[in-house]
């Protein structure tokens, strides 16, 4: 099994030798004591990565263990970036075939996300990610 850290080393690393620039967004919580987060409000669910190439377009994507799910920001944050019009990945390590695929210009159509929902004011969203839209 993969780290998650490892897993974005391996990404980013893929990226920029295929000429990509790759900026990583640090996680907007985090933890002052055990069991306490604390973090950013306003870069909450911002994707991890942020690839750029001047051929191929802009990715954005959220890295997750083969085992990891999406936060309801993160969902959230992923659906209006694809709604404007960005394409949206959540890549785990089992995608790599996919990723380097994406990461060598050919046309890997980004899956359609979920819409968040609003249930008793609170943004929930239906269960999806790139296997099951």
């Amino acid at each position: 099994m993969t780290s998650e850290r490892a897993f974005q080393s391996a990404v980013m690393e893929m990226a920029r030798l295929r000429g990509w620039s790759a900026w990583h967004m640090h996680d907007s919580r985090r933890q002052i004591r055990p069991g306490v987060f604390v973090g950013d409000r306003d870069a909450s669910g911002v994707p991890d990565l942020l690839l750029a190439h001047e051929r191929y377009g802009v990715v954005f994507a959220e890295l997750k263990s083969d085992t990891g799910r999406l936060r309801d920001s993160q969902r959230t944050a992923l659906y209006a970036l694809q709604r404007a019009g960005a394409r949206v990945y959540v890549w785990r390590p089992r995608d790599m075939t996919e990723i380097a695929r994406v990461l060598a210009g050919h046309a890997v159509a980004a899956p359609l996300l979920a819409a968040p929902l609003r249930r008793g004011g609170a943004a929930t969203t239906q269960t999806t990610d790139r296997r099951t839209a």
